[in-house]
């Protein structure tokens, strides 16, 4: 009897350790599916980010690719534009010496004009001069049948 009673005692007591081991061994399993849980939610989110992550770098290639593409682009129509530019620039500056030669020809021809007027100017009041000095002469040799010829109407040109 006080053995058995001693034997239903650690028995008990067994069992009270057992049952206190099992409820905190069914905590600890709980705790490891919340724990699981939680690891499978950040997997999949992971795998999400990772998904977006892949479709990201696509799409930053396909950007880059493009903008490659288009700055060849835009180098190309710059280097069309520059020697456009450099042609017409040489075109000017021949066009700019062409115009200057031509100004200093207008210039030396305006001045040739000047003088060609005023020697013409000079001969005409020469002619004029003869004339009247040829009819004074013929006047003064007596030639009185002869009617007098008439001045030349030189008209003078206009500078």
């Amino acid at each position: 009897p006080g053995r058995v009673k001693k034997i239903y005692k650690e028995l008990v007591s067994i069992n009270n350790k057992l049952q206190e081991e099992n409820a905190l061994l069914h905590q600890r399993q709980e705790e490891l599916g919340r724990r699981e849980l939680l690891v499978l939610e950040r997997e999949k989110a992971l795998d999400e980010i990772e998904e977006q992550h892949g479709d990201l770098n696509k799409q930053w290639a396909i950007m880059q690719h493009k903008q490659k593409r288009e700055l060849g682009e835009w180098e190309e129509a710059l280097r069309e534009r520059t020697k456009e530019n450099k042609r017409l620039q040489h075109s000017f500056e021949v066009m700019k010496q062409a115009n200057d030669q031509l100004r200093k020809q207008l210039t030396e021809v305006e001045e040739l004009k000047k003088k060609l007027e005023t020697q013409v100017s000079s001969l005409e009041r020469r002619v004029v001069n003869l004339q009247r000095k040829q009819q004074f002469a013929e006047r003064q040799k007596g030639v009185e049948n002869i009617p007098p010829p008439q001045p030349a109407e030189i008209k003078p040109t206009k500078p």
